[in-house]
């Protein structure tokens, strides 16, 4: 069983397999997307947050885009670069908590590129009840921590 899931998928069928193997196996999920001006980030951590279906409604859509959204690689825009480096470095820190032991806030971080603001987090509140029968045992950190040391900082 993974420790952590980190999603930087390009299509919804993805994250949503990702999103259910999370909430059935009670693993932590990094999920992150973006466009050329936008991106998006949720951590779903089992009994701490919200999963990823209730903070962005996955399922609805998955059902609403399916296959017809293109991917990267179908369609490549220079401009994705910067969306991908800010989420990248956000998604990043999440690990970085993670396996710190640190509380990670429930919610939403957004990113976009035309908003005075830019950068923001939208707080969701009380945690979900989807994982009320999964069971997260942090126990990265005593199986990794030393490998994790050189790559994270403290552990």
């Amino acid at each position: 069983k993974p420790d952590l899931l980190i999603d930087g998928t390009d299509n919804f069928k993805t994250r949503l397999l990702l999103h259910q193997y999370s909430v059935k196996r009670g693993i932590p999920l990094i999920s992150g997307g973006t466009s050329p001006s936008e991106g998006q980030s949720v951590c779903c951590i089992p009994k701490q947050t919200s999963c990823m279906n209730c903070l962005i409604d996955i399922e609805r859509l998955e059902k609403a885009n399916g296959e017809r959204r293109r991917g990267c690689a179908q369609t490549p825009e220079a401009s994705v670069v910067i969306s991908n480096m800010i989420l990248g470095g956000v998604m990043a820190s999440s690990v970085r908590r993670i396996v710190n032991g640190e509380k990670v806030e429930n919610g939403i971080f957004k990113y976009v590129s035309k908003d005075p603001q830019r950068i923001g987090f939208i707080s969701v509140g009380k945690a979900c009840g989807c994982y009320k029968d999964s069971i997260f045992v942090n126990w990265v950190k005593e199986i990794y921590g030393k490998a994790l040391r050189a790559l994270v900082g403290r552990v």
